[in-house]
């Protein structure tokens, strides 16, 4: 027993240490942890140890951070310790979208989904057979009634991966958990230090999305920067206790009387909160605040694995350079596009632009002056196009972009304006002015055009042209013929 809760405090001591930007002594603390452990036989405290020593290897030694989760996978799956199984599979999806390991991101993403709902179901039916020994028979009713209500979310939101549906999961299963006259759930954003309420209810009606700053002298922000849950009885008389600030008037003109605050908490920060409130004062038990600290528990979990989910799909789209999609999103949204215009007989451009002489570039300034050209140039067209223009890094210094509803005239006007813009950046590099051109090939849809993919081999050959009549120029198709 000794080794186990020593094993644990150096656990403790490893996390602050890796705060404290403290590497080398947090993975001494974890290794002493391991071994403690191991001299213990507690397969659930080694674990624990590894998975802190992934994380902290994660940033210095990813290849051995990926080690360390597979052992504690199988480490796991022996010990049939799902919880920690699901959370290393939540590591390593974490892991692998770092190293741009898409499909095997998505396919950790989905083990850690499916054992969170597992485990999630678990943890309510071990609730439910706890609260049956001791609880008496009407009392029993009640709480299997709620258990179920929090059952039926969690089981929704656990198979959700878009943050709308979770929200809208909770939207439809809150009446059955709970009495309430005004419900919330506010997502925190540390970047912008702002509390977005995705989901208010008032009277059983949704009302529009509300922002508040941490520090607006509120409940939510008081739940967020204390991480703590929060009930008051009466808050017309405890509201001071925790807005010492707010004016006397302030507890006379609240309508609601009863509030509850649950803070939404994974790996020890603080994403949102939940909130419940009443018009009658002492409306509410300690028992409703286990629940909706149980709901803010789970939800928190939903809420990460869609955020992870969506930045995954976002990396797999989106150029992180250049801001442009991805080849093979752009080729998708493309063909979409062309058959849209097909249908509805509605003209439709391609652009392909090739930054000129890009590998003297490379050569002469470095490939850190490449990629500021690269991502100036990114900014350059998304700062120009229209919101339903589509912008892709077709590879390397070459790009393209699809105009719904842009005729020849209209594709040429659009391809000499970025030609001159381009044209007139004003970069620097060693003290010294870069000049920057691109050449442009411009093509429109035809009547017996049957794929883009038609369209774009046009544009490249106006491009190709364009280079070799002197670059820095716009060129059109040859064969140009009038479009539908």
């Amino acid at each position: 027993a000794y080794s186990v809760t020593l094993a644990e405090g150096l656990i403790v001591l490893a996390s602050i240490q890796a705060k404290r930007q403290a590497p080398s002594d947090a993975m001494q603390s974890l290794d002493e942890a391991i071994a403690l452990a191991k001299q213990a036989s507690n397969a659930s405290v080694e674990v624990d140890a590894r998975l802190q020593m992934a994380e902290v290897l994660s940033a210095l030694a990813p290849a051995r951070a990926e080690e360390e989760i597979r052992l504690v996978l199988r480490l796991s799956q022996m010990a049939d310790t799902r919880r920690q199984e699901a959370k290393a599979w939540g590591a390593l999806a974490q892991l692998l979208r770092q190293q741009a390991q898409w499909k095997e991101a998505f396919e950790a993403l989905e083990c850690f989904q499916q054992l969170s709902a597992r485990t999630a179901a678990r943890d309510v039916q071990q609730q439910i057979a706890a609260w049956e020994a001791d609880r008496s028979a009407q009392d029993l009713r009640e709480q299997t009634r709620v258990l179920t209500a929090l059952g039926d979310i969690g089981r929704k939101i656990a198979a959700s991966l878009k943050l709308e549906d979770i929200v809208l999961a909770v939207y439809e299963g809150v009446g059955a958990l709970m009495k309430t006259d005004s419900f919330g759930l506010g997502l925190y954003d540390p970047v912008r230090d702002q509390i977005d309420y995705e989901l208010l209810l008032e009277g059983g009606m949704r009302l529009p999305p509300l922002q508040l700053t941490r520090n607006s002298n509120s409940f939510s922000g008081w739940c967020v920067e204390n991480r703590q849950p929060l009930m008051m009885g009466d808050a017309a008389i405890e509201y001071r206790r925790y807005l010492p600030l707010l004016p006397p008037e302030h507890g006379a003109g609240s309508p609601h009387r009863s509030l509850l605050y649950a803070p939404m908490i994974i790996n020890e920060e603080v994403i949102g909160l939940i909130s419940a409130q009443s018009r009658h004062p002492y409306a509410y038990t300690d028992r409703d605040l286990a629940t909706l600290m149980t709901l803010a528990a789970s939800v928190s979990v939903a809420v990460q694995n869609a955020r992870l989910y969506a930045s995954v799909l976002a990396a797999a789209r989106v150029d992180e350079l250049t801001g442009a999609m991805t080849r093979r999103y752009f080729f998708e949204r493309a063909g979409v596009e062309f058959q849209r215009a097909q249908r509805e007989l509605a003209p439709l451009s391609v652009i392909m632009v090739d930054l000129d002489r890009f590998k003297l570039l490379n050569d002469t300034w470095g490939h850190a002056l490449g990629d500021q050209v690269l991502r100036t140039f990114g900014a350059l067209v998304q700062s120009h196009k229209r919101p339903h223009d589509l912008f892709g890094r077709y590879g390397g210094e070459e790009f393209a972009l699809v105009l719904p509803g842009a005729d020849h005239e209209g594709a040429m006007r659009v391809a000499q304006y970025l030609c001159q813009e381009t044209e007139a950046l004003a970069l620097r590099c060693r003290d010294q002015p870069v000049h920057v051109t691109a050449s442009f090939g411009v093509a429109t849809r035809a009547q017996d055009d049957t794929h883009i993919d038609a369209l774009l081999a046009r544009a490249d050959s106006a491009l190709y042209r364009a280079k070799a009549e002197g670059r820095n120029r716009v060129e059109f198709a040859e064969d140009e013929r009038p479009t539908l």
